[in-house]
């Protein structure tokens, strides 16, 4: 019997020890966040968390705020004694979705480099919503045009290109520029870079100002494989509408 107290104790000491010392200690619960394509609030700092593939991410967005709008993308640092949400230096890698002010009604595209769990972090004034999508040639309808229209940062809606050279061109009645063709497949798409003197490591075609407005470029492209395309473009700067028009032949 007194041997049957003894190991209880000692085990009941061993169990003791052991919750003191992780009690200091993050565990997997405590980085876990319910996590959704979809995310809308009004907070600052960590709002919510996406589960992603490594590959191209489109975030649909609305802000309704007058003030900044800055939106980031971050994964937890493994060896932070916090997570995110109660330590905001916790992140491992960032990833800048927008950079703004005023209301917002467009969307954010850029490429995740793993599949991981990716943290929302918000400064903003007012309400926003986000729609988070990868796209694949399963899940999107592309449409049968090949010129599109739009305003500030968003992305054209889907069309179909055949392989070969074409040319792109993007006018912009913005002072600065930033455009990209990505190329939608089942392994996560990515960034079509210009066929010759391609100038960023993202495989943007244009990235331009302070210059006018307006701003027109025509880049060469090498579309690689028959397929589902779209435009990403960022127009902005210190006058103009911010409209644009891409096309490609």
């Amino acid at each position: 019997m007194l041997g049957r107290f003894a190991r209880r104790a000692a085990l009941l000491a061993l169990f003791a020890a052991s919750f003191c010392i992780l009690a200091g200690q993050p565990t997997d619960s405590a980085h876990a966040q319910a996590c959704s394509t979809t995310i809308k609030d009004s907070r600052k700092g960590v709002v919510g968390c996406v589960q992603l593939h490594a590959g191209v991410v489109i975030a649909h967005t609305r802000y309704n705020g007058s003030g900044v709008f800055f939106a980031d993308l971050q994964t937890q640092d493994p060896t932070a004694a916090k997570p995110l949400s109660q330590d905001p230096s916790a992140y491992k890698n960032s990833y800048q979705l927008f950079n703004s002010s005023g209301r917002v009604g467009g969307a954010a595209a850029l490429m995740v480099p793993s599949d991981n769990t990716y943290y929302l972090v918000i400064d903003a004034s007012g309400p926003y919503e986000f729609n988070f999508e990868q796209p694949t040639p399963e899940t999107v309808s592309p449409v049968n045009q090949t010129s599109f229209t739009g305003k500030a940062q968003d992305v054209s809606p889907y069309f179909q290109l055949p392989a070969g050279p074409m040319s792109v061109t993007i006018q912009a009645d913005s002072t600065a520029l930033q455009f990209w063709l990505y190329g939608v497949d089942d392994l996560g798409g990515g960034p079509i870079p210009a066929a010759t003197d391609a100038n960023s490591s993202d495989g943007r075609l244009v990235s331009a100002g302070p210059e006018g407005p307006p701003i027109s470029r025509t880049i060469n492209v090498v579309i690689p494989t028959d397929g589902i395309y779209f435009f990403y473009a960022i127009a902005y700067g210190s006058a103009g509408s911010f409209s644009w028009t891409a096309s490609v032949q």
